[in-house]
Parts: structure tokens; C-alpha cells; sequence
């Protein structure tokens, strides 16, 4: 035997169906033959015979015994060192032998680096090293070697390398917690993400090489570098990325007029990529709306039984990255009102005038003076009449009026008795 680590007489020698195995000192005899041609041959677990050159002796037995027929079977190793960078345990590294695309043994390096697969038989194979997030940088190539075993294969070295990918998230022109900020890295077999230090500093390591998209994200605000928002680049070094990141607002101020409201009633609402947003404004009708992300934003303001009468179509179109000042809105508060004349001595006392408009039916009744008055109401279409038992409307000629309400209005009425 020639290598490893078997026993002479763990052979197996075969012939026409007979087997024996050497003793001690590699002598065998294989008896109970009969007059014949015969393949004779040796085997032993991971090795290979190398004589006779072709693994078996044709032997052809007539009457009389024969000898001379010798084997020497040998068994082969593969081995070499890996190094690896950034202080990673090289014990950790798993290297791979393959035969016919399976394999066959895996095994670790020791503290040294060495690696070592012993007792292989004769044939090809395949050696591969593999550490997480880790590439090997030697061999090049897919990293791996290709080895004919008979005789060794020594010096199958490994390299293998991981990278850093750092860098600084900062803010322009806005506050914020840099430590929410959320930076995602994605490639072949990652999908990691990291927050910034206190400071705005973060890192991503071990990275093994590949093809990488590099982000960051906040709610409601926009990164401005890069100007798209993401990196992408193919990694074979360490990487420095810095993120820079802003806010917009949008800010404006609410006047009421003739409204028994404060301003602070008033429901100012941002429709836009994040949703719907409402705020109010303070006391002095001053409202905001920040931080924002770029993008396109409508703006609305609404109070029960008002009408905005500025901007004319009741909204405001905001298109950002540009902060947008002087968004203002003015809500106005209409009324109805007059009198019923009764031509009496009744008077108009009791008299109920009906309005039915935007927010449905209301009533009013009148006392001695005749006076009514709907307030607050806001635009749209109205009727409006007034009952009185035993009395009929003679003014208007109709009995009601029928009208848009767009500014004031004063609506007076006569009754007479049927």
C-alpha cells in the first residue's frame, strides 16, 4: 500500500467469484480455481491500484498452480493553506472536495490556516472554499480548483475576502433623528439593513463582492443625495456612501369672515404621497405642514357650514421639492334672513319660515317683530317659505323662493289670511 493510513489485509482479492485478503505482509494466495480465464483483481476503500497499470491481471489457469501476480494499490490526498481578511476566524471557513458534481468531504482549516482530505482515490475533483459573506479572491475565477489525483495535489492555496461599505447620513436644511433613518443594502444573497449612530455614521460589513443597491429611508422625508435616491454599484473594494437627506413644508394662513367660529375650528387637509394629513390652524390662522417627502400634494380647508371664497377653486396644488409658502385660505359665513308681514292685528307672531339648503331643513319662528335670520350657512342651492295657520303667502307671488346663495341674501315675506 502506497499512502493513508489502510491495512494490507483489509484488500479484497477477487477472482471468479472467490475472494481472499493478504496477511501481514501483503501475501495472498486464492485457492479452489478451476481450469480457466479469470480477471484477478485487489480493492481497499479509497484506493486505488496502480499495479498492474490497468487495476487487473487476465490470468488463465490450466493444471498447475501460478504466482508472481503482485498488486500495489495506493490512496492520495489534497491539500494547501487559506487566509482570509478582516479578522475573521479561519477555522470557520468550510472547504468542499466534489467527485461527479457531489460531494464527497468537507472539512475546516486548522489555526494555521492548513487544510488537509486524506485517502482519496484516484480520479478528478473539485475543491471549493466558502466562508458567509466572504469571497474567494484565490483561486480566480469561480474560486474553486480542478485536481487529477495519482500523484497528490498539494499547494491548492485559498484566499478569501470580505469588504466594508460605510458612510455618514446628514440632513440639509431640516431636523431629524438621524438614528431613524433606515439604510437597506441588497445583492446576490443579501438583504440587510442598519441604522445610523447618534453621530450619523454606518457601516455594513462583512459585504462579500457583488452587485449592490444602497438606500436610505425616513418617513416623510427625501434623499437629495444621490439625486435618485439609491446607489448602485458593483462591489470589489471597500466602499465609503454618504447619504444627505431634507424635508419640505407647506405652510400657509386661514382668515375667517363673518363667522360666529374661531379660526381654530377650521380642518386644514394635505392629500399627497403619505396619505391624508389634517391639521388645524393656531389663533392666528397660521397652520404647517412638515416635515414632508417630495411630491404632489393638494390642499384643502373646510368648516361646517362655510364656503372657501379663496383660492376660487377651493384648493391649493403643491408640486415639491420646493418648500410652498402662502397657501391662504378664506372661509366666508352667508346668511338669510328678512322679515313676514302679517296684514293684521294678528301680527306675524308664530310664523315658522322653513329653509332647506346644503345641510337640510331648518326652521325659524318668527316672534312680534317679523325678523328671522339663518346664520351660518354656507354656498349652495336654497328654498325657503313660511306657515303660518290660516294664513296664506302672498308675497312672494309663488309662496317661496328659490335661489343660489353666493353672498347675503335678504328674503322677505307678506301673509294674509285665506
Amino acid at each position: 500500500l502506497q499512502g493513508g493510513t489502510g491495512k494490507v489485509t483489509d484488500v479484497v482479492i477477487r477472482a471468479a467469484g472467490l475472494n481472499t485478503s493478504p496477511d501481514e505482509n501483503g501475501n495472498y494466495t486464492l485457492s479452489g480455481l478451476s481450469p480457466g480465464t479469470y480477471d484477478l483483481t485487489a480493492d481497499l476503500t479509497n484506493y486505488t491500484t496502480i499495479a498492474p497499470s490497468g487495476g487487473t491481471y487476465k490470468i488463465t489457469l490450466t493444471n498447475r498452480n501460478i504466482s508472481g501476480y503482485n498488486f500495489v494499490l495506493a490512496t492520495y490526498k489534497i491539500s494547501g493553506t487559506v487566509k482570509i481578511t478582516n479578522d475573521a476566524d479561519v477555522q470557520t471557513v468550510t472547504i468542499t472536495c466534489e467527485k461527479d458534481g457531489s460531494p464527497v468531504a468537507t472539512t475546516h482549516p486548522d489555526a494555521s490556516g492548513y487544510y488537509e482530505f486524506s485517502q482519496l482515490p484516484a480520479g478528478t475533483y473539485k475543491i471549493s472554499a466558502s466562508l458567509t459573506d466572504y469571497s474567494t479572491m484565490v483561486p480566480s475565477g469561480d474560486g474553486s480548483y480542478t485536481v487529477t489525483l495519482g500523484p497528490d495535489a498539494t499547494g491548492k492555496n485559498f484566499s478569501l475576502i470580505s469588504y466594508v461599505i460605510s458612510g455618514r447620513v446628514s440632513f440639509y436644511q431640516t431636523s431629524g433623528n438621524v438614528t431613524d433613518v433606515v439604510i437597506s443594502l441588497k445583492g446576490p444573497g443579501v438583504n440587510r439593513t442598519t441604522t445610523p449612530d447618534e453621530n450619523g455614521y454606518y457601516q455594513f460589513k462583512p459585504v462579500p463582492k457583488g452587485d449592490y443597491e444602497l438606500s436610505a429611508n425616513i418617513p416623510n422625508y427625501t434623499v437629495v443625495v444621490p439625486n435618485n435616491g439609491k446607489y448602485t454599484f458593483t462591489l470589489n473594494s471597500n466602499l465609503t456612501r454618504d447619504f444627505v437627506i431634507t424635508s419640505f413644508y407647506i405652510s400657509g394662513k386661514v382668515t375667517l369672515l363673518n363667522s360666529p367660529n374661531t379660526v381654530t375650528n377650521v380642518t386644514i387637509t394635505l392629500t399627497g404621497p403619505s396619505g391624508t394629513i389634517n391639521t388645524s390652524p393656531d389663533a392666528t390662522g397660521k397652520y404647517v405642514f412638515s416635515p414632508l417627502p417630495a411630491g404632489a400634494y393638494t390642499i384643502t380647508a373646510s368648516l361646517s357650514n362655510h364656503t372657501v371664497v379663496s383660492p376660487s377653486g377651493g384648493s391649493h396644488a403643491v408640486s415639491i421639492p420646493q418648500n410652498a409658502t402662502g397657501r391662504d385660505f378664506t372661509l366666508v359665513a352667508y346668511s338669510i334672513s328678512g322679515t313676514v308681514k302679517v296684514n293684521d292685528t294678528s301680527g306675524p307672531v308664530g310664523a315658522i319660515v322653513y329653509c332647506e339648503g346644503p345641510s337640510g331643513t331648518m326652521q325659524y319662528t318668527v316672534d312680534s317683530t317679523g325678523v328671522y335670520k339663518f346664520y351660518p350657512l354656507a354656498a349652495g342651492n336654497y328654498r325657503l317659505w313660511v306657515e303660518k295657520p290660516g294664513y296664506k303667502t302672498t308675497y312672494p307671488s309663488d309662496g317661496e323662493y328659490n335661489f343660489r346663495l353666493s353672498y347675503f341674501a335678504i328674503k322677505n315675506f307678506v301673509l294674509q289670511l285665506r
